[in-house]
């Protein structure tokens, strides 16, 4: 299949798919309704293949990179991926994702696993805003000035000693207000946009095809 068919096909579905059901926000018409529900289907069943496919390619990325390493330690950790995600299939398939033995599993296992990512996740968030806060140009002071604020807004001991803080810090929801509404506002012209080039077909971004 030449490039020009492997973008042509998908915008056109593309198309289609937005029309239908942009119209069936608008019209009350059986058809389009039950066009409508039937596109929405056979998008989750796309969704869920697609998630299927993503995890066979990073088992057989696993696979590759476990046969590559030496080292018992990098082994051990390569290993622990697999024997997860066999025991959290193996307990799903059994008993069902609502049953008490999956909630178990979750709760004493995959969710104190994520707590302790976020909390790497929030150390790296320090990091990045105490950089962040150098105030070498304008921009930059003011998001340091703000963030600052913010910060000893949220502390109690700092706003018994200096009152006059909360009441800044509360202002800065103005502008921070009225410039997501304006982000909002650009987002959504920039959206139907995209969505109007869409049905026309010409929206080539919206599809990547290779050589």
């Amino acid at each position: 299949m030449s490039v020009t068919a492997r973008r042509t096909v998908p915008l056109v579905l593309i198309s289609f798919c937005i029309t239908v059901i942009t119209l069936q926000y608008f019209l009350s018409i059986d058809v389009l309704t039950n066009l409508k529900n039937e596109l929405v289907t056979w998008g989750t069943i796309g969704t869920a293949m697609a998630v299927l496919y993503g995890i066979s390619v990073e088992v057989i990325r696993n696979i590759r990179l476990a046969s590559r390493r030496r080292s018992n330690k990098e082994l051990i950790n390569s290993s622990l991926y697999f024997i997860f995600m066999l025991y959290f299939i193996a307990i799903g398939s059994i008993y069902g994702v609502g049953s008490q033995q999956f909630t178990n599993v979750y709760v004493r296992i995959l969710a104190p696993s994520t707590f302790a990512i976020e909390l790497v996740y929030g150390l790296m968030l320090v990091s990045a805003g105490y950089r962040t806060m150098k105030a070498t140009s304008l921009s930059s002071a003011a998001l340091a000035i703000s963030a600052i604020l913010i910060l000893l807004r949220n502390s109690p001991m700092m706003t018994t000693f200096f009152p006059f803080i909360a009441p800044m810090a509360d202002w800065l929801t103005v502008p921070l207000t009225g410039g997501s509404r304006g982000a909002l506002i650009g987002a959504g012209i920039g959206a139907l946009m995209i969505s109007l080039r869409a049905v026309a077909l010409g929206e080539p971004g919206l599809v990547e095809a290779g050589d």
